[in-house]
């Protein structure tokens, strides 16, 4: 908060004290506000997690609707406009297990895939982390270093190595 006047002259000891007390109840808003969003936000999250945690205990004998859950909490809280959950098959190619976006179809055309350290989702499988690619561009290569030099590579299923 700033005061200004057009004219040259201290403000009084009351006028700064009043002064001060505003922009004390200013601080308190926001604070106020803030403390607001983040409950908002953690309810959104621990709802989110009661829906698949409902989805989990009424499917006990199928994980489809699970991670349909999944996908589509992850696309509200997010905001995103893709999420699909990849799951390794006896095979030991990626699966696509659930995705929610545009053109369903023609991205569902392209599985399985391999399960290489050339893909995100082979990275982060050999490393046995989340690995965050904030600019696929720029920062994937990064994420497949990360995963080569993972202290578990060695222990990682011989197909992941090719």
């Amino acid at each position: 908060m700033f005061l200004r006047r057009t004219e040259v002259r201290p403000f009084t000891d009351k006028q700064i004290a009043l002064s001060t007390t505003f922009a004390d109840q200013a601080a308190i808003a926001i604070e106020n506000v803030r403390l607001f969003n983040e409950t908002a936000e953690a309810l959104e999250q621990q709802k989110a997690s009661a829906d698949v945690l409902g989805a989990i205990s009424s499917s006990i004998a199928d994980t489809k609707p699970v991670f349909d859950k999944i996908v589509e909490s992850c696309t509200r809280l997010f905001g995103v406009h893709m999420v699909g959950i990849n799951l390794v098959g006896e095979d030991g190619n990626v699966h696509l297990a659930s995705y929610g976006g545009r053109n369903r179809e023609q991205f569902q055309s392209v599985y399985p895939v391999p399960l290489t350290l050339e893909s995100g989702t082979g990275s982060a499988i050999a490393a046995r982390k989340v690995i965050h690619f904030p600019d696929l561009e720029t920062d994937r290569r990064a994420g497949l270093l990360a995963a080569h030099r993972c202290k578990d590579w060695r222990e990682s299923p011989s197909f992941l190595r090719r």
